[in-house]
């Protein structure tokens, strides 16, 4: 497995894509289907940005596109999107949609800050997707040398919740129901869900002897709020409690309530897995390696469910629907409408080595991405044939980020999160410049006695009262400056969904707009309510948008002189196209009807927002 997959060439990406529509058009003779037309230049360009960059075009960038003149200029906006740091930010929302990313854990507030960082870097060095699954699945050690061990810190103390939504995301099986009970519907037993325990039993913290004993001794004393106590709960929170431990015993011990006669109460038994490749642990003593051979078996070639999900994911993700839903409820290939196609698309991600950059790729060259809305919603049970996209409401990322950009322009131009390795004492960052978080956890986990440790806590202690100028409020500009770029934490305000606090706080339009509280895998909702409509005619809105004349969009209709080029110049900068002639009639009709144009032009801005063509996506 490599560290970082290298994109596939525009050459190889077409003939991929003319080998999917040849599939997509045998669907259509076997169904007697008719071929939908292609989409013009501006659909295309709406549809490209909000598929790759999560956000609408700029004026700027709607009217380069409109007037280039190249032939090609369909692939290279393909390519300049993918290259984009939209498609990276784009693709940290899905990531973070998918693994339920947060910024902290536990009631306590731990940290998970290089959790986060996990999935931007990953994104940003273009990580196989076998191999990040590989990392999250194996990872051991503290959470700042290894930021992969945040998948299971993120559960700690839930592993059996932990390994549910390992099968869901990475292998398209439900086995939630099978924790407690056999599974009549999904087709599992609770004897394998405990078999696959076997994989994960024995994970534990580090420094059970030393961080954990002088952590509970400082919760018992009289004097719980000194400074040595405070110190004592912040090594343990933040490097004890983040660290796994473990490679993994290999074996478990079912439930004392077990009812099956395959199996007693409290039995032991060993590691198995259900499908794939047969690996078996003795139940007889610890293996000490089975979460790497759980890790190796999840992402072997031949595991076809771990292929062909996120094959599954991705087509969604680009084409609007899904060869099969839900996508993480696995299907035999044989027994979908799509057999062939689903096989063609698990051996070709395969062959890109689990690039799920070049995956997409090939996605977005094919003449089936480029096919028009098909008017028909599918009803319950249909089957798409792909035959037209489905029509689908934004996602909450996808309309703030359109939203921001037409408040500042192109929006990743704003602030981006910077990761924040400050040792933290009492709110405030301490021994900047001197000790981080991986130094101090290297030093911490390196301790196996525990005097040695209580005296390295003296001594650290000592160093941090004595380095006042670091935080203090009187440290000059210099030491200010230092304190401001160790702050830890999501950026706030206006930036990019990415950038944001994890999950966003409620209230916020994102979670207004059916962003998730990050406690289910891919929570988000798009279902409509009240309180949106509210806030497009009464609230952020109007408040950030409408009302503001100093934002990218009036500003930019400034440069127009016509009336009629300002209406053009409105329309372009919302829904990505020119108003056709009725169009303009009608709002140089409200121009004639109130006080100002001023007035009018935000009555037009206001009735762009709110119309389908703006929220969903064709």
């Amino acid at each position: 497995m490599t560290s970082q997959a290298e994109v596939i060439s525009d050459a190889e990406a077409k003939k991929e894509a003319l080998k999917i529509d040849k599939f997509i058009a045998r669907g259509f003779q076997n169904e007697k289907l008719s071929v939908p037309a292609l989409v013009d230049d501006t659909t295309f360009l709406r549809r490209s940005f909000l598929t790759i960059a999560g956000r609408i075009p700029t004026l700027n960038e709607v009217r380069f596109f409109i007037d280039a003149k190249d032939e090609d200029k369909r692939d290279l906006m393909i390519n300049y999107l993918l290259n984009s740091p939209g498609y990276e930010s784009h693709t940290i929302n899905w990531m973070n949609e998918l693994f339920r990313v947060r910024d902290s854990s536990g009631g306590n507030g731990r940290t998970l800050e290089p959790y986060v960082f996990f999935f931007r870097d990953a994104v940003k060095a273009n990580k196989p997707w076998n191999t990040m699954t590989y990392e999250l699945l194996s990872a051991e050690g503290s959470l700042w040398e290894n930021p992969a061990t945040g998948y299971f810190i993120r559960d700690k103390g839930m592993e059996k919740d932990n390994l549910s939504i390992t099968m869901q995301v990475f292998a398209g099986a439900r086995m939630e129901c099978s924790q407690c009970h056999d599974d009549p519907f999904g087709g599992y037993d609770q004897r394998d869900f405990y078999h696959l325990m076997g994989f994960i039993d024995g994970i534990h913290s580090a420094g059970k002897e030393t961080l954990e004993k002088v952590y509970q001794e400082a919760r018992k004393g009289s004097e719980r709020e000194t400074d040595f106590n405070t110190l004592a709960y912040f090594l343990f929170n933040e490097i004890g409690y983040n660290s796994v431990k473990g490679g993994g015993n290999g074996r478990t011990q079912l439930p004392p309530d077990y009812q099956y006669s395959d199996g007693n109460p409290n039995e032991m038994i060993g590691a198995k897995t259900p499908f794939g490749k047969r690996i078996r642990s003795s139940d007889k003593k610890n293996s000490g390696k089975s979460r790497k051979e759980f890790a190796e078996w999840m992402v072997d070639d031949k595991n076809v469910r771990f292929t062909q999900t996120i094959a599954n994911r991705l087509w969604g993700r680009v084409m609007g629907s899904p060869l099969y839903s839900p996508v993480d409820e696995y299907q035999e290939p044989e027994e979908t409408k799509h057999r062939a196609l689903i096989t063609h698309l698990n051996a070709l991600i395969v062959k890109l080595n689990y690039d799920i950059k070049s995956f997409q790729k090939v996605l977005l060259y094919t003449r089936t991405y480029q096919f028009d809305s098909n008017p028909n919603q599918l009803g319950r049970g249909d089957i798409d044939y792909f035959n037209g996209r489905q029509l689908r409401r934004l996602t909450p990322e996808q309309l703030w980020d359109s939203l921001i950009t037409l408040q500042k322009g192109n929006p990743d131009s704003l602030s981006t999160r910077q990761l924040s390795d400050s040792i933290y004492f009492r709110g405030k960052p301490v021994l900047v410049g001197k000790k981080n978080m991986t130094e101090l956890s290297k030093e911490i986990l390196a301790i196996d006695n525990y005097e040695n440790y209580k005296n390295y806590m003296e001594s650290l202690l000592a160093e941090i009262q004595s380095d006042k100028g670091s935080y203090s409020t009187n440290a000059g500009e210099g030491g200010m400056m230092m304190a401001r770029q160790s702050r830890r934490g999501g950026l706030s305000g206006i930036v990019r969904a990415s950038e944001l606090a994890q999950p966003v706080k409620a209230g916020h339009l994102l979670r207004q707009f059916g962003l998730s509280d990050r406690s289910l895998v891919e929570g988000n909702t798009d279902e409509a309510n009240i309180s949106q409509i509210l806030t497009m005619l009464n609230g952020y809105v109007q408040d950030a948008i409408i009302n503001d004349s100093s934002n990218s969009m009036y500003t930019l209709l400034k440069g127009l002189d016509s009336p009629q080029d300002r209406i053009r110049g409105l329309f372009l900068s919302i829904l990505t196209r020119p108003p056709s002639d009725a169009e303009i009639e009608l709002m140089m009709g409200e121009i004639a009807r109130v006080k100002t144009p001023e007035e009018a032009y935000r009555n037009i801005a206001t009735a762009l927002l709110c119309t389908h063509e703006f929220l969903f996506l064709k």
